[in-house]
């Protein structure tokens, strides 16, 4: 999980294109607030009532309609288009403002048409006016060179989204062109990012195998080598070794550097782990999975002592981790590459083992079986690390989130506001976030916050030797209790006549009901009971006979 104040966020906020794009785009907005023209206080700029009189003698037809050329092309206008008031006039009207091809979108609008289809203008008089003009690009052509035709739509107290300071062109990119980019860059990151994260599955499936292979050789050890103690422990503290290095090279391997056991490693080895961690007591057995503290346990363990009659006593937490090497292995391991160490503490646990005789072959195949799977586990991840993810394939998703933001950053100019850097710095952070993430996930043995804890689970696989050393509490066999007397016999000359035996009472009403007493309340009266006040076969006297067991 991602943390706040963890390394990964801060890791985000150092990436270059989080901060270029959102100043450039801050820029942009800053200098197109100082550069606008203000509007007057007071619009003063009337429309034209008629056309000049060189538009009237060529442009305008019998039937009063205005021919018009637009890229080349020219079209009939209604008479009267662009004169008298502000109006809508290009709405409906060819080429680009027609809506007879047009379809409708959700909302009951027109798709496709730019925005200026339904703002106000018409035709001026640049000489009579007190805002911005415009030369008009559709009867240009046709125009009085000496007093150009000209509109504006700022007479008309409306945005002039048609042109750019009087060229004619458009410099406005619409949003409906930013979906393809949008849409191909989304799908390349979010294909990125699941590839990423299997291969983040698959590198745990392969951690949780190679912690279950030494968990399953200890079981087998414990199991089929019962006489010969030192060596059920040295094939399980092989085995966790040949494990250690595994992570150890791979930790490297992460980091681009040479796959070695250096010496910080070879001491963890050579040492007791609580040694190594330097941990107090209380945090020692946390770590070991005892959550309670010795205080907290001794009331557990007093309640089990009340309610069924457990032993008062507090268990012992033997929790001794010595060293998996010793100096000897050590310097028989190091004339082997790194490569080979943990193959040749693989075959020295199966040598261990068979050399017992005590495990017989069904079970020495199950044992090679653990250690093989150990093998495969530990190739996997390290070949895997050593074939990372295509550069192309990353490359080409920061190029597109470059192109990207570069349209970002010029196409939110459109809402004129100062909002929108912070909208964009939200946006690059999240897509940025994303891509490092997944890059993140692709190499999860590491120090970053997606990374597996390693040194956790190198402190819990040698946790191991808990259930295995003979110095804590090897597991034996289950505690089975065995009778100590032999029941008497019942014969002839011992056996009670019957009327001498005692006639039992009738029940009364009161002990025929069942109790209505709640099972909460009973069972809180059974754990505040003493012990010693509780009838067991234990406290019988000798020789008698216990009550049989009622079964319903």
């Amino acid at each position: 999980m991602l943390r706040w104040r963890g390394t990964f966020w801060p890791h985000i906020m150092r990436r270059p294109e989080v901060w270029v794009f959102t100043f450039v785009h801050l820029g942009l907005v800053v200098w197109q607030h100082y550069t606008a023209t203000p509007l007057p206080s007071t619009i003063n700029c009337p429309c034209l009532t008629d056309y000049p009189p060189e538009i009237e003698k060529n442009l305008a037809g019998a039937d009063g309609a205005l021919t018009v050329k637009v890229d080349g092309n020219q079209y009939k206008y209604p008479s009267g288009y662009g004169l008298a008031e502000c109006g809508v006039y290009d709405a409906g009207v060819e080429p680009y403002c027609a809506t007879f091809d047009q379809d409708l979108d959700f909302y009951g609008q027109y798709e496709d048409l730019p925005d200026w289809c339904d703002n106000s203008w018409c035709y001026v008089d640049p000489s009579s006016c007190n805002v911005e003009t415009v030369t008009s690009v559709y009867l240009e052509d046709f125009a009085n060179r000496t007093v150009p035709l000209q509109f504006s739509y700022e007479a008309c107290g409306e945005e002039d989204t048609f042109t750019d300071e009087g060229d004619g062109t458009a410099w406005i990119i619409e949003w409906s062109t930013l979906g393809l980019s949008t849409t191909l860059c989304n799908f390349f990151l979010v294909f990125f990012l699941g590839q990423c994260y299997a291969r983040f599955q698959n590198f745990f499936k392969l951690c949780l195998q190679i912690e279950t292979s030494v968990h399953e050789t200890a079981i087998v050890c414990l199991t089929h080598i019962a006489h010969d103690v030192d060596a059920r422990w040295d094939v399980v503290r092989y085995l966790t070794a040949s494990a250690l290095i595994v992570y150890f090279r791979v930790g490297k391997v992460a980091e681009f550097k040479d796959a070695m056991v250096d010496v910080s490693e070879f001491e963890r080895l050579l040492t007791d782990e609580r040694a190594w961690l330097q941990v107090d007591e209380g945090g020692w057995e946390k770590l070991m999975g005892w959550p309670r503290t010795r205080a907290e346990a001794a009331e557990y363990t007093a309640l089990l002592h009340r309610m069924f009659g457990l032993s008062a006593e507090q268990p012992s937490r033997k929790s001794h981790l010595p060293a998996l090497l010793t100096k000897s292995e050590a310097e028989a391991l190091r004339a082997y590459p790194g490569g080979m160490m943990s193959f040749v503490l693989q075959t020295w646990a199966l040598q261990r083992a068979k050399a017992t005789g005590e495990v017989k072959p069904p079970w020495f195949n199950a044992l090679q079986g653990c250690v093989y799977k150990l093998r495969q586990a530990a190739y996997t991840v390290r070949a895997e690390l050593n074939l990372p993810v295509p550069m192309p394939y990353f490359h080409a998703v920061a190029v597109l989130q470059t192109v990207n933001f570069v349209y970002y950053s010029y196409a939110m100019l459109e809402y004129n506001s100062y909002l929108t850097p912070f909208v964009l710095w939200i946006y690059i952070s999240i897509t940025v976030g994303m891509r490092e993430v997944a890059a993140t996930l692709a190499n999860p043995f590491g120090d970053d916050d997606v990374d597996f804890p390693v040194h956790k689970w190198i402190t819990q696989l040698r946790g191991i030797a808990i259930a295995v050393h003979p110095l804590n509490n090897p597991i034996g066999l289950p505690p089975i209790v065995a009778p100590t007397a032999a029941a008497p016999v019942l014969t002839a000359a011992s056996a009670v006549p019957a009327s001498s035996k005692p006639v039992p009472a009738a029940p009364t009403a009161a002990s025929a009901q069942p109790s209505q007493q709640p099972q909460h309340e009973r069972l809180f009266d059974r754990a505040n009971t003493p012990a010693s006040g509780r009838v067991s076969s234990t406290s019988l006297p000798a020789g008698s006979i216990p009550p049989p067991k009622v079964i319903l």
